[in-house]
């Protein structure tokens, strides 16, 4: 009897795999990598050149521009300073300075000796702050943005105090104008305070250099006199008319 239910079962069994009872296959699963980001590195923010004509080793590294928003930027560093050190590390070359940025992590204090000239003078000076990454684009674009508009707003400080600003031509005939309207602001004055007193002094001396070709002179000395007409005509106190050039 066991023999015959084993025979059964053995002449069976193929076809219970075939109609699919038997456990479907296990797919293996690939484990996805682990990715890490790598750490940012420090920037400085700064171009140096070697090849500059002041170049001088035993004296720092020539900078020849400063990135904006840029750890350097932020410290105060400017184009034409001298770096000597960094972090206490001697520059000698552009190759000493990405190796000392290199030991450092972003957000480490760092500081930097420089010589700034300034015009005959040079002040040494010893700048600190935080190192940082590289700023973004966006962000530098920005900067530029705002440089560039504080740029034409100076400008137009410009523009608009140039234009209040009176040549002497101008000056000259204002004055003209109100020494030519006086006679009847005292009049009308006197009709108002019979016993009032109307008293205005304006004091102009304009003498130039006595060597020039044409030498000027305007004012209250004697018998010199305004000429708003031609301010560069020269003005001979004398015999001869004023304002007129000389023969």
């Amino acid at each position: 009897m066991l023999r015959l239910v084993a025979l059964v079962f053995t002449l069976f069994m193929p076809l219970a795999l075939i109609a699919g009872d038997a456990p479907a296959p296990v797919t293996p699963v690939t484990p996805k990598p682990v990715v890490v980001n790598a750490a940012p590195k420090p920037f400085l923010g700064v171009k140096v050149d070697e090849n500059a004509s002041n170049f001088d080793p035993s004296q720092g590294l020539p900078v020849s521009a400063v990135i904006p928003g840029s750890t350097a930027a932020t410290m105060g560093v400017q184009v034409g300073d001298l770096l000597r050190t960094f972090n206490g590390a001697k520059l000698s070359a552009e190759a000493d300075l990405a190796a000392a940025i290199g030991k450092t992590k972003v957000g480490d204090e760092i500081s930097v000796d420089l010589t700034r000239v300034n015009g005959t003078a040079q002040d040494k000076l010893t700048l600190k702050g935080q190192i940082a990454v590289r700023p973004q684009v966006a962000s530098i674009n920005t900067d530029i943005a705002k440089l560039r508009e504080e740029v034409l707003a100076l400008r137009k400080q410009q523009d608009e105090r140039r234009a209040k600003e009176l040549s002497l031509a101008d000056m000259l005939k204002m004055l003209k104008e109100i020494e030519d309207n006086m006679p009847a602001a005292v009049a009308e004055f006197k009709k108002q305070y019979p016993k009032g007193e109307f008293n205005i002094q304006i004091k102009i001396d304009i003498v130039s250099d006595k060597t020039a070709k044409e030498p000027i002179t305007i004012g209250n000395q004697p018998d010199a006199k305004l000429n708003p007409g031609n301010v560069n005509a020269p003005v001979d106190p004398g015999d001869k008319p004023q304002g007129k050039p000389k023969p």
